[in-house]
Protein backbone atom coordinates (compact mmCIF):
# COMPACT_ATOMS: atom_id res chain seq x y z
CA UNK A 1 0.00 0.00 0.00
CA UNK A 2 1.75 3.13 -0.96
CA UNK A 3 0.71 6.23 1.04
CA UNK A 4 1.87 9.70 -0.33
CA UNK A 5 1.69 12.64 3.04
CA UNK A 6 2.28 16.32 1.79
CA UNK A 7 4.27 17.47 4.35
CA UNK A 8 7.97 16.83 5.00
CA UNK A 9 7.38 17.45 9.15
CA UNK A 10 8.71 14.07 10.70
CA UNK A 11 5.75 14.96 13.22
CA UNK A 12 2.98 14.36 10.66
CA UNK A 13 4.60 11.45 8.90
CA UNK A 14 5.03 9.46 11.91
CA UNK A 15 1.67 10.06 12.28
CA UNK A 16 0.22 9.05 9.12
CA UNK A 17 2.75 5.93 9.52
CA UNK A 18 1.18 5.46 13.02
CA UNK A 19 -2.46 5.50 11.81
CA UNK A 20 -2.03 3.17 8.73
CA UNK A 21 -0.15 0.66 10.40
CA UNK A 22 -2.79 0.62 13.35
CA UNK A 23 -5.82 1.31 11.17
CA UNK A 24 -4.51 -1.59 8.56
CA UNK A 25 -2.52 -4.12 10.74
CA UNK A 26 -2.81 -7.07 8.16
CA UNK A 27 -0.97 -5.20 5.67
CA UNK A 28 2.38 -5.71 5.82
CA UNK A 29 3.94 -3.30 3.03
CA UNK A 30 3.63 -0.29 3.42
CA UNK A 31 5.39 2.75 1.00
CA UNK A 32 5.25 5.84 2.44
CA UNK A 33 6.62 8.96 0.83
CA UNK A 34 6.95 12.62 1.62
CA UNK A 35 6.95 15.47 -0.36
CA UNK A 36 6.65 19.18 0.27
CA UNK A 37 3.30 20.51 -1.46
CA UNK A 38 1.13 24.15 -1.03
CA UNK A 39 -1.74 24.63 1.00
CA UNK A 40 -2.92 27.41 -0.69
CA UNK A 41 -4.21 29.30 2.53
CA UNK A 42 -2.81 31.73 4.84
CA UNK A 43 0.28 30.78 6.63
CA UNK A 44 -1.91 30.99 9.94
CA UNK A 45 -5.18 29.75 9.44
CA UNK A 46 -8.04 31.18 11.19
CA UNK A 47 -10.58 28.87 10.65
CA UNK A 48 -11.87 25.44 10.10
CA UNK A 49 -13.15 26.29 6.58
CA UNK A 50 -9.53 27.34 6.00
CA UNK A 51 -7.89 24.85 7.57
CA UNK A 52 -10.32 21.85 5.32
CA UNK A 53 -9.56 23.75 2.18
CA UNK A 54 -5.57 23.92 3.12
CA UNK A 55 -5.72 19.94 3.83
CA UNK A 56 -7.72 19.44 0.75
CA UNK A 57 -5.40 21.10 -1.46
CA UNK A 58 -2.17 19.05 0.44
CA UNK A 59 -3.96 16.07 -0.22
CA UNK A 60 -5.17 16.68 -3.83
CA UNK A 61 -1.64 18.39 -5.03
CA UNK A 62 0.74 15.40 -3.92
CA UNK A 63 -2.20 12.78 -4.75
CA UNK A 64 -1.73 14.36 -8.47
CA UNK A 65 2.36 14.34 -8.19
CA UNK A 66 2.28 10.73 -6.69
CA UNK A 67 -0.37 8.41 -7.85
CA UNK A 68 -0.26 7.04 -4.06
CA UNK A 69 -3.17 4.37 -3.05
CA UNK A 70 -3.82 6.91 -0.18
CA UNK A 71 -2.77 10.63 0.38
CA UNK A 72 -2.76 13.03 2.92
CA UNK A 73 -3.16 16.37 3.93
CA UNK A 74 -3.02 17.85 7.05
CA UNK A 75 -3.45 21.62 8.45
CA UNK A 76 -3.49 22.84 11.32
CA UNK A 77 -4.67 26.38 12.78
CA UNK A 78 -7.16 28.59 14.67
CA UNK A 79 -11.07 28.72 15.06
CA UNK A 80 -12.69 31.37 17.59
CA UNK A 81 -15.82 29.76 19.28
CA UNK A 82 -17.72 31.87 21.69
CA UNK A 83 -14.88 34.35 22.22
CA UNK A 84 -12.42 31.28 22.86
CA UNK A 85 -9.65 30.39 20.76
CA UNK A 86 -8.83 27.02 19.53
CA UNK A 87 -6.38 24.83 17.91
CA UNK A 88 -7.02 22.03 16.35
CA UNK A 89 -5.98 20.55 12.71
CA UNK A 90 -7.71 18.78 9.94
CA UNK A 91 -6.26 15.94 8.10
CA UNK A 92 -8.15 15.22 4.15
CA UNK A 93 -7.37 11.87 2.77
CA UNK A 94 -8.18 11.06 -1.10
CA UNK A 95 -7.48 7.89 -3.22
CA UNK A 96 -6.66 7.44 -6.43
CA UNK A 97 -10.14 7.73 -7.20
CA UNK A 98 -10.48 11.18 -5.90
CA UNK A 99 -12.75 9.82 -3.12
CA UNK A 100 -12.03 11.91 -0.31
CA UNK A 101 -12.48 11.59 3.79
CA UNK A 102 -11.55 14.11 6.52
CA UNK A 103 -10.80 13.81 10.29
CA UNK A 104 -10.06 16.51 12.93
CA UNK A 105 -7.97 16.62 16.18
CA UNK A 106 -9.38 17.65 19.19
CA UNK A 107 -9.71 21.06 20.16
CA UNK A 108 -7.39 22.69 23.03
CA UNK A 109 -8.00 26.69 24.21
CA UNK A 110 -5.35 28.35 23.77
CA UNK A 111 -4.14 31.09 26.03
CA UNK A 112 -4.19 34.81 26.16
CA UNK A 113 -0.49 35.09 25.97
CA UNK A 114 -0.35 32.96 22.59
CA UNK A 115 -3.27 34.77 21.00
CA UNK A 116 -1.86 38.02 21.49
CA UNK A 117 1.27 37.10 19.52
CA UNK A 118 -0.57 35.38 17.48
CA UNK A 119 -2.95 38.74 16.43
CA UNK A 120 0.55 40.37 16.21
CA UNK A 121 1.73 37.72 13.18
CA UNK A 122 3.25 35.23 14.67
CA UNK A 123 1.87 31.26 13.95
CA UNK A 124 0.64 29.33 17.06
CA UNK A 125 4.11 27.62 17.00
CA UNK A 126 6.30 30.73 17.02
CA UNK A 127 4.08 32.11 19.51
CA UNK A 128 4.44 29.01 21.77
CA UNK A 129 7.59 28.69 21.78
CA UNK A 130 8.15 32.00 22.64
CA UNK A 131 5.12 31.96 25.77
CA UNK A 132 7.08 28.48 26.94
CA UNK A 133 10.48 29.49 25.87
CA UNK A 134 11.40 26.82 23.45
CA UNK A 135 12.45 26.18 20.13
CA UNK A 136 11.14 23.70 17.25
CA UNK A 137 7.39 23.17 18.70
CA UNK A 138 5.74 21.75 15.44
CA UNK A 139 8.54 19.57 14.88
CA UNK A 140 8.33 18.74 18.82
CA UNK A 141 5.15 17.83 20.90
CA UNK A 142 3.52 21.23 19.50
CA UNK A 143 1.36 23.37 21.55
CA UNK A 144 -0.30 19.90 22.60
CA UNK A 145 2.58 19.04 24.60
CA UNK A 146 3.73 21.87 26.01
CA UNK A 147 0.05 23.06 27.76
CA UNK A 148 -1.04 18.88 28.74
CA UNK A 149 2.65 18.37 29.57
CA UNK A 150 3.00 15.77 27.02
CA UNK A 151 -0.20 13.81 27.86
CA UNK A 152 -1.57 14.88 24.17
CA UNK A 153 0.95 15.43 22.20
CA UNK A 154 0.73 17.34 18.30
CA UNK A 155 1.88 13.26 16.91
CA UNK A 156 -0.84 11.85 19.26
CA UNK A 157 -3.69 14.44 18.41
CA UNK A 158 -2.61 13.74 14.42
CA UNK A 159 -2.82 10.19 14.82
CA UNK A 160 -6.29 10.16 16.20
CA UNK A 161 -7.23 12.66 13.41
CA UNK A 162 -5.50 10.23 11.12
CA UNK A 163 -7.46 7.87 12.36
CA UNK A 164 -11.03 9.46 11.83
CA UNK A 165 -10.23 10.26 8.32
CA UNK A 166 -9.26 6.47 7.69
CA UNK A 167 -12.06 5.78 8.69
CA UNK A 168 -14.39 8.29 6.98
CA UNK A 169 -13.13 7.10 3.52
CA UNK A 170 -13.46 3.35 4.18
CA UNK A 171 -17.12 4.21 4.85
CA UNK A 172 -17.96 6.59 2.31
Amino acid sequence: MKIAVGSKNPVKVNAVKSAFESFFSSEKNFVFSELSVESGVAEQPMSDDECILGARNRAFAVQKATNADFSVGIEGGIQETNGVYFCCTWIVIVNQKGKMGMGTSIRLAIPDAIMHLVSKGKSVGEAAGIVFNTTDVGKKNGVYGLMTKNLITRESSYRDAMIAAISHIQSV
